[in-house]
């Protein structure tokens, strides 16, 4: 049994030793100061990625439906309290489509490795529907549009 245990080695391979590395308290000053900074950064950097992460996706959200607009009233004037309504719409209809095409894809995704179909298509169904729910709720719970009284009471 204890031919098992031990290793047998058939190649004559030479072992490098590694002599210890003496820390002085220069050199230990220099890696916890690099070690810090490090870290700070990497804090900094993940909070600082979710508010670029919505940005980015409010800017490319206000595009597109700035975008649209025009498209959809033919070039024509339309009052600023049917162009908000419109804004909402649109937005709305462009966050769904951008819900749904993930979950469309992931439908259509080959299995991978240790997760099968049926945990794909129920993950991306629960994402879909959360996320559709989310939207929609912002929408309904925004301000629709401004009306005379309003205005005329938030300049008081």
């Amino acid at each position: 049994m204890n031919e098992f245990i031990q290793p047998t080695s058939t190649v004559n391979a030479p072992v490098l030793k590694a002599e210890p590395i003496e820390l002085t308290g220069v050199s230990l000053v220099l890696i916890s100061i690099i070690t810090i900074v490090l870290i700070l950064t990497t804090i900094v950097l993940i909070l600082r990625l979710p508010k670029a992460i919505v940005d980015t996706g409010d800017t490319i959200l206000h595009k597109t439906t700035d975008l649209a607009i025009p498209v959809l009233t033919h070039k024509a004037h339309i009052p600023a309290k049917k162009r908000k309504r419109l804004e909402l719409r649109v937005t709305l209809i462009v966050q769904l489509i951008a819900c749904a095409v993930p979950a469309i894809i992931s439908v259509m995704a080959p299995e991978s490795g240790t997760l099968t179909r049926e945990i794909i298509i129920t993950l991306a169904l629960v994402l879909f529907v959360v996320s559709v729910a989310g939207f929609t709720s912002a929408t309904l719970v925004s301000p629709k549009a401004t009306s005379r009284i309003r205005s005329r009471a938030s300049r008081e």
